[in-house]
C-alpha cells in the first residue's frame, strides 16, 4: 500500500469520525427539523404556525407551552409578567401562577343557573397558590377547585396513579373565547340554537382552550420536578381539603387563521410512564407516576395489564378507586424524520430552556405530538356533528394523537374523533363517544340530518351550558 494511499484512507477515517462526533452532538442538542420559527424562552403566545409544515406546528406548539407557562401578572387574568427574568422561568416551588393558570375556568364561564359570568377580570386572581416555596406551608388565596376525575371516554373511566391517588381534571378558556361566548350570552343554553344557527357559532381566531391534569403529591420529595399548585381537592364520597398537586398533562388547543380546525397540542410529565416499546425492551428508567416496573399480577388488582379500564373491570362491582393503573404509551413519541417531536423536545430542554433556567420544573415535560388540519374549513352556520376534520397531519392511523393521563384508554383515536362531535347545549350525542366511521369524508362537515345536534366548534365546554330558572308566578 502506497504511502498516499495510506493518507487518504487515514484521511477518510478522520472525516468518518468526525462526521459521527458532529451527528452525536446534533443528535445530544436536538433538533428543530428546519422550522422557521425556533422555539425560545418568551412570554409572547405565538398567534399562529409560520407555515403548514409539521415541524412548525411542533414549534408553535412548544413556544405557546412556554408562553403559557411564564409566570402570570398579579392581578390580571392571562397576562404575563414581563418584568420576569428567563433565569425564573419555572422556578421549583416557585408560588406564582402560570399564565394559563389565570384563565376562567369552565365552572366559571357556565354557571349552574346560566347567568352572565361578568366580566374577564370581574374576579381577579392572586397570582400565589402555593406559599413558603417546598417547605409545605399553603397560603390563604383562592385556590384551584378539583373534583372532576372521569376521562373523556366512554363510561367516563378515572386514572389512579402509583401513588393510589386519583388524577384530576381542569378546564379553562382565555380572554378571546371568554368574551366571545359572554358577549353573545352563550353562557345561557337557551340562546346557543339560535345563535348557532345564524350568524352561526364559530370561535374567533385567538381562543384558546386548555385541559389539565393534576395529581396529588404528598410526598414534598417530588415537588422540584413537578409543576405544582395549591388546590382544594374532593375524591368520591370525602370532603374537600387542601393538598399540593403536580401537573402531570396539559393539552393546549388553539385556533388560528391557518388551524380554523384548531391546533391541538398535548404534553406530559417525561415521567408519567413508559412506552410500549420501551417495555418490551426492558429500556426502563423509573420511577414512574404511573406504572410500575415490579408489578406483580399476583397481587394487582388489574392483573398488571397495561391500560385496563377500569369501568369495564369494575362493571357491576363496587368501584374501586385506589387501585392504580398501569399505564403504557402505546404509541411512542414520533421520530420520524418528518416528525421528530422526541428531537425537537431534546432541543428545547438543551438549547432553550437549560441555558437560562438549568434547574426548571418545565425540563420535565415533553410535546407528545401535535394535531392540526391540511385543510382549513370554517364552520358555517347551522353546522351539525360531526364537523369536517380533513387531511389530519400527522395521519391518524400512522400516529394517533393521544395523552396517557386523559386518553388513557382510547390511545387509538386522536383529538378530532371526539371533538368533531362536539354538540352545543342539550345536544343528542351527550357525552356518548361517537365511533370513528362517522367521520367518513362523505358525509363529515356536511349539514347532515335534522338528528345531528348543533355544532359547537370543536369544543364540549359548550354543552355544559344551562338556561335560567324561571321565576315563580
Amino acid at each position: 500500500m502506497t504511502t498516499l494511499l495510506r493518507t487518504l484512507m487515514a484521511s477518510m477515517a478522520l472525516l468518518s469520525l468526525a462526521g459521527a462526533a458532529h451527528a452525536q452532538n446534533a443528535s445530544s442538542g436536538g433538533s428543530t427539523s428546519n422550522c422557521l420559527a425556533p422555539p425560545k424562552l418568551g412570554y409572547v403566545v405565538p398567534t399562529d404556525m409560520v407555515v403548514t409544515r409539521q415541524a412548525d406546528a411542533n414549534c408553535f406548539a412548544w413556544q405557546e407551552f412556554i408562553a403559557l407557562n411564564w409566570a402570570a401578572q398579579d392581578g390580571q387574568r392571562g397576562q404575563p409578567d414581563s418584568k420576569m427574568p428567563p433565569a425564573s422561568f419555572g422556578k421549583p416551588g416557585d408560588p406564582r401562577l402560570t399564565v394559563w393558570e389565570t384563565y376562567k375556568e369552565s365552572d366559571q364561564v357556565f354557571l349552574a343557573d346560566g347567568r352572565d359570568p361578568g366580566p374577564w377580570n370581574g374576579q381577579p386572581v392572586a397570582a400565589v397558590k402555593l406559599l413558603g416555596g417546598l417547605n409545605g406551608k399553603i397560603s390563604a388565596e383562592p385556590a384551584l377547585d378539583l373534583s372532576v376525575f372521569g376521562q373523556a371516554s366512554p363510561g367516563a373511566p378515572w386514572l389512579t396513579a402509583q401513588n393510589k391517588l386519583l388524577t384530576l381534571y381542569e378546564r379553562s378558556v382565555n380572554e378571546i373565547e371568554y368574551n366571545y361566548i359572554r358577549d353573545n350570552k352563550l353562557y345561557n343554553a337557551s340562546v346557543q340554537p339560535g345563535f348557532a344557527q345564524a350568524p352561526g357559532l364559530n370561535l374567533p381566531n385567538g381562543s384558546i382552550e386548555i385541559k389539565a391534569a393534576w395529581l396529588e403529591l404528598p410526598n414534598k420529595a417530588d415537588w422540584p420536578r413537578f409543576k405544582i399548585a395549591k388546590a382544594v381537592v374532593t375524591y368520591p364520597g370525602m370532603p374537600p381539603r387542601t393538598v399540593v398537586v403536580g401537573l402531570t398533562g396539559l393539552h393546549i388547543i388553539h385556533k388560528t387563521p391557518l388551524g380554523q380546525q384548531f391546533i391541538w397540542a398535548t404534553f406530559e410529565h417525561k415521567q408519567n410512564a413508559p412506552d410500549a416499546q420501551q417495555v418490551a425492551d426492558k429500556q426502563l428508567t423509573p420511577p414512574y407516576t404511573y406504572y410500575n416496573p415490579s408489578c406483580n399480577p399476583a397481587t394487582d388488582y388489574y392483573r398488571c395489564v397495561a391500560n385496563a379500564d377500569p369501568t369495564q373491570v369494575n362493571s357491576g362491582k363496587k368501584r374501586w378507586y385506589a387501585a392504580p393503573i398501569q399505564v403504557v404509551r402505546t404509541t411512542p413519541i414520533s421520530t420520524r424524520a418528518n416528525n421528530d417531536v422526541a428531537g425537537l423536545n431534546q432541543y428545547v430542554w438543551s438549547q432553550v430552556i437549560a441555558p437560562q433556567s438549568p434547574d426548571s420544573v418545565f425540563l420535565n415535560y415533553q410535546l407528545v405530538n401535535t394535531l392540526w388540519s391540511n385543510q382549513n374549513t370554517a364552520v358555517a352556520p347551522g353546522a351539525r356533528v360531526p364537523l369536517p376534520a380533513p387531511q389530519l397531519s400527522p395521519n391518524t392511523k400512522q400516529e394517533p394523537v393521544a395523552n396517557t393521563t386523559m386518553e388513557t384508554y382510547v390511545q387509538n383515536l386522536t383529538c378530532l374523533d371526539c371533538h368533531a362531535s362536539a354538540p352545543i347545549a342539550k345536544g343528542h350525542l351527550g357525552n356518548r363517544l361517537v365511533p370513528t366511521k362517522v367521520y367518513d369524508a362523505a358525509t363529515a362537515g356536511s349539514p347532515a340530518t335534522a338528528a345531528n345536534a348543533l355544532a359547537s366548534d370543536y369544543s364540549f365546554l359548550f354543552k355544559t351550558a344551562k338556561a335560567p330558572k324561571k321565576a315563580s308566578p
